[in-house]
């Protein structure tokens, strides 16, 4: 289902007036990341994704920061970053210089139909 609601914000992102979304590509034009925002509710980062072979590559990194910068081009003061696993908190954290809000989650996610599928 990650996958799935992933693909949904990353189409959003696509169909925005400026485009919100940064795609990575390697040598042979393959896509191997990407980053959005503005996707699920506005002022809002996210999705990011890199492909497993990718990872740890700082591809994430550079995405992270082109859609952060994208958001402030487009006048935002600061980013929300809405949805994020335990696991990827420090990376969000080091990158660029989060701060997490306790007890946040779900929050405008609440009544999302594909939260709840």
């Amino acid at each position: 289902m990650k996958k799935k609601r992933r693909a949904c914000e990353f189409e959003k992102a696509m169909t925005n007036t400026p485009i919100s979304a940064y795609v990575a590509v390697n040598k042979e034009n393959g896509i191997v990341g990407f980053s959005c925002f503005d996707a699920s509710f506005r002022n809002f980062f996210g999705p990011i994704g890199v492909s497993d072979e990718y990872r740890r590559s700082h591809i994430g990194k550079e995405l992270l920061l082109y859609a952060l910068y994208g958001m402030k081009e487009e006048g935002y003061g600061y980013a929300i970053i809405g949805w994020c696993e335990e696991k990827n908190k420090l990376f969000y954290e080091k990158n660029s210089d989060a701060i997490i809000i306790p007890n946040s989650f779900p929050g405008v996610y609440k009544d999302s139909i594909l939260l709840s599928k």
